[in-house]
């Protein structure tokens, strides 16, 4: 820099050569910053053929309109902050192998929580639904189960095969329709817009 020249604010990083492996390794988010910017340099794996698991995702549906009526899921709109929690820990109420799994990771990140978690799994385990929450438990419970199955088949359809727009669209529309009528819990209303 010339005595006539205007310092910049800018830190002056030396060039050190790096190996392409190493970039790799320990800057792996570059490359999908690149293909954000390059996306037609992107190379997609082949989609394949969407018949077969288009017919099986309709006959999900199918089924799933058969076993769960969308006008009982759409008229569960209050529920108890009891059935509330239920429904936000059910997956782990369920699935000793998720307690145990969010135990270890209280225990690495912040091991304050891991006797707050016990007591609250202890707590959802021995609550008493009413006659009328356990019933309303029951009917979104296993629509919310049977709907995950199709969400699944759904992205996976989504993703990875050469499935048209238009169609995709009418699939999507009717999952919506079941995914809606399981709807979302919000301030302790099942809201059925999501």
């Amino acid at each position: 820099m010339s005595m006539y020249e205007a310092p910049t604010n800018e830190p002056i990083i030396p060039q050190v050569p790096v190996s392409q492996e190493y970039m790799e390794e320990e800057y792996p988010e570059l490359e999908f910053e690149h293909f954000k910017r390059h996306p037609d340099q992107l190379v997609k794996p082949e989609a394949r053929e969407c018949g077969s698991e288009v017919e099986k995702l309709e006959g999900l549906m199918a089924e799933f309109e058969e076993k769960h009526s969308l006008a009982e899921l759409n008229a569960i709109t209050e529920i108890s902050a009891d059935l509330a929690s239920l429904f936000k820990y059910v997956d782990e109420l369920e699935n000793p192998e998720k307690i145990e799994n969010t135990i270890k990771c209280f225990e690495r990140n912040n091991s304050a929580y891991v006797e707050i978690y016990k007591a609250k799994i202890t707590e959802l385990r021995a609550t008493v639904l009413t006659p009328e929450d356990a019933r309303k438990f029951e009917i979104r419970r296993t629509a919310m189960k049977d709907e995950r199955v199709i969400t699944d088949l759904a992205e996976k359809i989504r993703k990875e095969t050469n499935i048209s727009k238009e169609q995709l669209e009418t699939l999507q529309t009717r999952r919506k329709l079941i995914s809606n009528a399981i709807g979302s819990i919000n301030g302790g209303k099942v809201v059925h817009d999501r």
